[in-house]
């Protein structure tokens, strides 16, 4: 496990299973208004809640996985952003597993198998590699324009060094992409799914 930095007036440390419920709130709350938050789950009195379900999910395979929650906080310990990181190796299976078939339909309902096809579609523009994806990132709204953002950022790509691994993420916010590329994110591909789903870029970072 990594130290925890501390610059000059915030600290970047690894999560824990404690940290989950919080994390999966504030990120929830982060990425709610998302294009693509928005599209699976079109009800706004229930976004919220169903956003927050799937990136605790999230957070537990993150964590389990590879132990790759990183979480921003000020100096006081509260939390004001976190990042959700997996190590993926290529090529993935072919088909869902009949656990995470049961999930989907928990997390999506009826858009389930949509759900199952836009992650096959956005794992076709990647490049079949070892590497280490960036699933979630945000910062409470009150905490933007503070860096946080870009903290966790780096501390993530930090890992991608030392473990000599490129990095990838997808975005359906086409405001993100030139954020990305400021810290050397290219895109790969741009994903235009049928059926009203938004638009999604997939990016890869070269360390």
């Amino acid at each position: 496990m990594r130290a925890e930095r501390q610059p000059s007036h915030r600290i970047v440390r690894p999560g824990t299973p404690g940290d989950i419920p919080i994390v999966a709130r504030l990120l929830a709350r982060a990425l709610e208004d998302d294009p693509l938050s928005r599209w699976w789950f079109p009800a706004p009195s229930r976004r919220q809640a169903q956003v927050e379900r799937l990136i605790a999910s999230s957070a537990w395979d993150a964590y389990r996985r590879n132990d790759g929650i990183d979480i921003a906080t000020d100096t006081a310990g509260v939390m004001t952003g976190a990042a959700l990181w997996q190590s993926t190796q290529y090529p993935w299976r072919v088909g869902p597993s009949f656990e995470q078939r049961v999930q989907g339909w928990r997390m999506f309902g009826r858009r389930a198998r949509m759900a199952t096809e836009q992650a096959h579609a956005v794992a076709a523009l990647h490049a079949p590699e070892h590497h280490w994806h960036l699933t979630s990132l945000g910062t409470r709204a009150d905490m933007r324009g503070l860096h946080y953002g870009r903290e966790l950022l780096e501390w993530g790509l930090e890992r991608c060094h030392a473990d000599r691994l490129p990095a990838h993420l997808e975005t359906s916010n086409g405001d993100n992409v030139a954020f990305y590329e400021k810290f050397g994110f290219e895109t790969t591909g741009v994903l235009d799914p049928p059926g009203g789903r938004p638009r999604t870029w997939a990016m890869r970072y070269e360390p």
